[in-house]
């Protein structure tokens, strides 16, 4: 009896031949051929399979993202720096950011003359138009691919392996298949987050589409729908725009002092000709035609001035710098500001690149496109045009036209089109790109077995904590009653084989409230428990004030209330519900000796209510925020429906006594808030994962709300 196998697609069968390759021999004899970029890096972190080892637990490492592009026009480098960018404004030195185009730097031909070649092809339309639609179906582009990567899968392989990247980003359509496979041959799909960010607006290859990846990222709900009919899921979809440079997104000067600091005229009104990157198209015949135009003959003076971006094309910029001009023009080259010149103009000519389109949207822009290259940009014209943002034409002496009846007779339809420009802006795309992949980066963090780990390790410490506190006068490692150093080792042979000797490091690693051999406590350090004043505190209540059973207990608070002010060198209730909280948020029943014992679930409870609130917000200032709004609550007291623990106190007396609980309640919440942010986010403002990845626990097994 014969059994039947599942057949093997093409795509398989060539790679089955090409099989897996170790990055580190490949290193080892080809030395000359690749430089090292990364020379502060070790090749420690990757094990001699090339697959990446895991790094000591709780270290707090600098990711390193990489970012795939290429040179075939403009837009994908742009979009590439826009993302690093925001990066670095929003996360800081959280993420090393390279932006790299690995088939020139380590393939051979086809791969590495893409530049060149696309280059050549857009200038003969019809060459471009035959390559973009031949290449579509599925079963054409994947043969191709596979066959390109039957040669260049270990070049690749190098080149991605010498970042060693924890996240990939692609922003070309040729860089999702090969670049997946080769993460797949490593065993690296499940560490490495990849992800696709489309710069083609509204027509796109299908190259763009791979089911394998962590989120595609579309500019539109053209694309989202295009991807879906592609085989990839609504949860791998986010449509937040397209990624444009952040200095579009922040304020900028006024118009009116833009023209000042680029020395144009202040009363007449501008428009913007541009060619894209590299000057192409109609500049030279528009340009020449707007000259003409833009001067009336009858007054004797101009009614608009010009500005002309020729990019690269130095031939281009030089010819109109040599032209008799009757209205103020201005001819410029290759620019890195252009937020600025459209800031200063009042609408734009230019052809249908989608990252030029993005960016005039934002600023306001009416434009009129004036050509595009068939296929990817096809689809950009109506895009434009039925949203009522601008119009299309491919004549010269029209575009002019069109433009003086704006700044002359057709005012009003310039201010509708603007507005319609407005609607359509996405400027907050790359930041809100960069947060989701951050986001992303977090939840694997928050899943893999290293937290896992580090939580158990950290609960562990906060037991040791406690036995040093009931009675003991010398500290003792983990190991001292047998069970933290065993029940690790048996986790790692049943739970977790693959991490190695990595938790190991972490009883060594111990957490900032053990200095020495001592127990430290905030400020307050003890050797045995008489000496530990809180403590005692704590537990002998005579002599403190009560509201339904609830202890007042002092707080080191400058925040008006009823709460005693404590000696600012001992710790109070807040500090000890904030230092055991990751150990405390774990446990479902708790053994109450004395009524601080309650105060002190309330505000474990309150903590992670705060930390469910922070756990959206990517910088303090939007963490302090959400504090805030959360401060601005009603304080529930026992008897009310919202309280979150009926029975834990009695109920008030008189309303007296319930309006005194509330302020206490208040108070210390309030106080609790702004000693969380200091330990939620780090000095320069990131989140820190070691803390807001708790806001997910459920204490006590209650739902919070979000």
């Amino acid at each position: 009896m014969s059994v039947a196998y599942p057949r093997k697609s093409i795509t398989e069968k060539v790679f089955e031949k090409v099989g897996r390759y170790s990055y580190l021999s490949y290193l080892k004899n080809n030395s000359s051929s690749h430089s090292l970029r990364c020379d502060d890096e070790s090749d420690d972190d990757y094990y001699e399979d090339g697959t990446m080892e895991l790094v000591q637990i709780g270290a707090e490492r600098t990711k390193n993202v990489l970012i795939l592009m290429s040179d075939t026009g403009g837009g994908h480098r742009a979009s590439a720096e826009a993302i690093r960018d925001a990066f670095r404004m929003e996360f800081g030195d959280e993420y090393r950011i390279f932006v790299k185009d690995v088939w020139k730097e380590y393939t051979g031909w086809p791969l590495n003359d893409m530049e060149r070649s696309y280059k050549f092809m857009v200038k003969h339309v019809q060459l471009w138009k035959v390559a973009f639609h031949s290449t579509s179906p599925r079963w054409i582009h994947s043969v191709y691919l596979a066959a390109i990567a039957a040669y260049y899968a270990k070049e690749v392989e190098a080149g991605l392996m010498e970042y060693k990247p924890d996240i990939i980003i692609s922003v070309h359509p040729l860089m999702q298949h090969i670049p997946l496979w080769v993460l797949k041959w490593q065993g690296l799909q499940k560490k490495v987050i990849f992800v696709t960010v489309i710069t083609d607006l509204n027509t796109c290859h299908p190259t763009w589409f791979h089911p394998g990846v962590n989120r595609c990222y579309c500019p539109s709900q053209e694309v989202a729908k295009r991807a879906l009919l592609d085989g990839l899921e609504e949860s791998q979809i986010r449509v937040f725009g397209l990624p444009i440079r952040p200095t579009f997104a922040r304020a900028v000067l006024s118009k009116d002092q833009l023209r000042e600091e680029l020395e144009m005229d202040p009363d007449l009104p501008a428009v913007l000709l541009m060619g894209g990157g590299e000057g192409m198209g109609p500049v030279k015949e528009t340009g020449r035609a707007l000259g003409e135009t833009l001067f009336d003959k009858e007054l004797g003076k101009p009614i608009g001035q010009l500005i002309i971006i020729c990019g690269r094309n130095k031939n281009l910029a030089s010819t109109l710098q040599t032209d008799e001009w009757k209205i103020p023009v201005k001819v410029r080259g290759f620019e890195t500001q252009m937020e600025k010149w459209m800031g200063a103009c009042d609408c734009i000519i230019t052809k249908a690149g989608p990252g030029t389109i993005a960016e005039a949207l934002i600023r306001g822009l009416p434009i009129i496109l004036n050509d595009y290259i068939p296929g990817q940009e096809k689809g950009n014209v109506p895009y434009v045009v039925d949203n009522g943002a601008g119009v299309f034409t491919r004549s010269s002496k029209e575009t002019a036209r069109i433009v003086a009846e704006w700044f002359s007779t057709k005012t009003d339809e310039l201010k509708m089109m603007s507005e319609n420009a407005l609607k359509l802006a996405q400027p907050e795309a790359v930041f809100d790109i960069v947060k989701d992949i951050h986001d992303l980066a977090c939840q694997r963090e928050a899943c893999s077995p290293q937290m896992v780990v580090k939580i158990i390790v950290d609960k562990l410490w906060c037991f040791e904590a406690r036995y040093h506190l009931r009675g003991s006068n010398s500290f003792h490692p983990p190991d001292h009653h047998g069970y933290s150093l065993n029940f690790l080792s048996s986790l790692k042979a049943t739970t977790f084989p693959n991490l190695g000797l990595y938790y190991e490091g972490l009883l060594d690693q111990r957490p900032s409230w053990f200095v020495g051999n001592k127990y430290s406590f905030g400020a307050c350090s003890c050797r045995d428990r008489s000496s530990f004043d809180v403590e005692r505190c704590f537990v002998d209540e005579e002599g403190i004030t009560k509201a339904c059973g609830c202890p007042l207990l002092p707080l080191k608070s400058h925040i008006k209330g009823p709460a005693p002010v404590s000696d600012q060198d001992r710790t109070d209730i807040v500090d000890e519900a904030i230092t055991f909280f990751r150990a405390n948020v774990f446990f479902r029943n708790f053994d109450v000796k004395s009524s601080a014992d309650k105060l002190l679930i309330y505000l474990t409870f309150y903590i992670n209510v705060a930390l469910k609130r922070l756990g959206g917000c990517r910088t303090l200032a939007e963490g302090t925020k959400a504090i805030i709004n959360l401060g601005l609550e009603k304080v529930p007291v026992p008897g009310e429906p919202s309280f979150p623990f009926p029975g834990l106190f009695p109920l008030p007396q008189s309303p007296q006594e319930a309006e005194l609980l509330r302020n206490y309640l208040k108070q210390i919440r309030e106080e609790a808030s702004g000693r969380l942010l200091s330990v939620a986010y780090r000095p320069n403002g990131t989140p820190n994962k070691w803390w807001l990845a708790f806001a997910k626990r459920k204490f006590m097994n209650i739902i919070l709300p979000s």
